[in-house]
């Protein structure tokens, strides 16, 4: 597959494409690879190389998951990967290496998806501009003279210029919807406990934060929404409901 077919690709018509045999995860993965060494320069996207891990994640998935070695993205913001620096986009943690993985990493992970990089953000995510100190500033892939939003500013700008299909991101005030709108992407604030937040709590910023994605198609937003939802949550949620009528 060229890059630019892979770029024309989503989530689901790219795991589809892996299934039949059109591509194998390594041509996603080098797709991947290739297309932050054409754009990241200019943009700042991406900051952390994940690329050792994800080869050791395709090598313990079976091939039957849903998005079987489709390239995902992870925002280096509160979803540690064990092993891979995690820096909350702050110099007090720019050493920092992650002694566990977070539960949306790895449930993505249970999905198929391979995580190739981590992604910038401003520091601790106090921001609705990607412009820590630590990372540099994250650039709009459409005017590198305007913000890519923050805090999930370095997921949205790299999966507005194709680099993987889907990127996780979190949002308390707007973290995953500024970006979306400022990178012309899909995303959406989860209703409060059903994406998963662990293994260190059930609800981030005592339940003002959700962890999600962000992606360039409503297909892929649906579909994985439906697949990282914990479902006895909504029903505990519907019942609250009825109660309160």
């Amino acid at each position: 597959m060229l890059v630019k077919e892979y770029l024309s690709c989503d989530a689901i018509e790219l795991a589809k494409r892996i299934k039949a045999g059109e591509i194998s995860p390594d041509e996603a993965m080098n797709c991947a690879l290739s297309r932050i060494n054409e754009v990241n320069t200019s943009i700042n996207a991406i900051v952390i190389d994940c690329s050792d891990f994800a080869k050791k994640c395709l090598a313990n998935l079976n091939g039957n998951e849903p998005y079987y070695g489709v390239p995902l993205l992870i925002k280096d913001l509160g979803q540690p990967i064990s092993g891979i620096r995690s820096t909350e986009g702050s110099h007090f943690f720019a050493t920092n290496i992650a002694q566990f993985t977070s539960d949306l990493v790895t449930k993505m992970i249970s999905l198929g998806f391979i995580p190739i990089a981590k992604t910038n953000t401003p520091e601790l995510g106090l921001s609705f501009v990607t412009e820590s100190v630590l990372l540099g500033p994250c650039r709009n892939p459409y005017d590198q003279n305007r913000t890519s939003g923050g805090s999930s500013g370095g997921s949205a700008a790299a999966i507005a210029t194709g680099i993987a299909p889907v990127a996780t991101a979190s949002d308390g005030g707007g973290s995953i919807r500024i970006p979306a709108a400022c990178c012309g992407l899909f995303g959406f604030k989860p209703t409060t406990s059903l994406t998963p937040t662990g293994p260190l709590t059930n609800e981030l910023w005592s339940g003002l934060a959700v962890n999600f994605v962000l992606t360039r198609s409503l297909g892929d937003s649906e579909a994985l929404f439906n697949q990282l939802v914990d479902h006895s949550r909504v029903r505990l949620h519907q019942s609250n409901k009825r109660t309160l009528h």
